[in-house]
């Protein structure tokens, strides 16, 4: 038994590992309120993170108490079988989008080219072509971020934001403050991909398939075809788990 764990900015989400090396049903907590049910002695505990490092040692700490054991991360790498990291520097790539680039090609192992979005706190998009090169990608505010900034660096704004009111929804204009905060970070995001995927298909000469995932991604439509694959980076911590050093 193991369980997998992914420490991000807001929220840890975890699940623990089946049998036949996939992951269970997805669970999610806010920070402070991690569950002593699947946490404890004996399971060893497979994680990545990206929060702030006094969240990780915190649950650094936590783990410890509740398991006898320390949590192992996983770190980036300049290669993964044959998956290459694009960064001249590996460890500079977030750990997650590395994790989550490992579980994309896990799950969908026969597309020609993949745009891996993880829609969080921060939005991340990736691309990598079959052959597991890694072209790099883009990081932007996630629409939580947006919506926070504006509220919190403006003043005309964020008075006009603070009204209850809010008005019936169109298909793309709002017509209150703050539907129109929400409705501009939704479409910013939405947009990115959008550019990003036919970027994409300038540079690798075919359309990617593009991936889904994150605690963000409930509000962001988009006009084309795509996969939601909401614990990815829990895929990708699990095939890590079996396939660890493949090289």
């Amino acid at each position: 038994m193991m369980v997998l764990a992914d420490l991000g900015n807001t929220r840890l989400k975890w699940a623990l590992m089946r049998s036949d090396g996939t992951p269970g049903s997805m669970r999610a907590a806010v920070h402070g309120a991690w569950p002593v049910d699947v946490f404890r002695k004996g399971v060893p505990v497979l994680a990545v993170s990206v929060a702030k490092e006094s969240i990780r040692k915190k649950f650094i700490a936590w783990v410890r108490r509740q398991t006898g054991y320390a949590p192992r991360f996983v770190s980036s790498a300049a290669s993964y079988g044959d998956l290459i990291n694009a960064y001249q520097d590996p460890w500079r790539l977030g750990a997650d989008r590395w994790v989550a680039m490992i579980g994309a090609r896990a799950s969908v192992p026969r597309a020609r080219a993949l745009l891996v979005v993880d829609v969080g706190t921060a939005t991340t998009i990736d691309l990598l072509t079959r052959d597991g090169r890694h072209h790099g990608g883009l990081i932007l505010p996630g629409p939580s971020m947006m919506i926070e900034s504006l509220l919190g660096k403006t003043g005309g704004i964020a008075t006009r934001a603070k009204s209850r009111k809010k008005s019936p929804a169109t298909d793309f204009f709002a017509r209150d403050t703050r539907s129109a905060i929400e409705q501009g970070a939704k479409q910013s995001v939405a947009a990115a991909i959008g550019r990003a995927r036919q970027s994409a298909r300038t540079e690798v000469g075919v359309m990617p398939r593009v991936i889904l995932t994150g605690g963000g991604a409930d509000g962001i439509e988009l006009p084309f075809a795509h996969v939601r694959i909401d614990d990815l980076v829990l895929r990708g911590l699990a095939h890590h788990a079996q396939y660890a050093n493949p090289q």
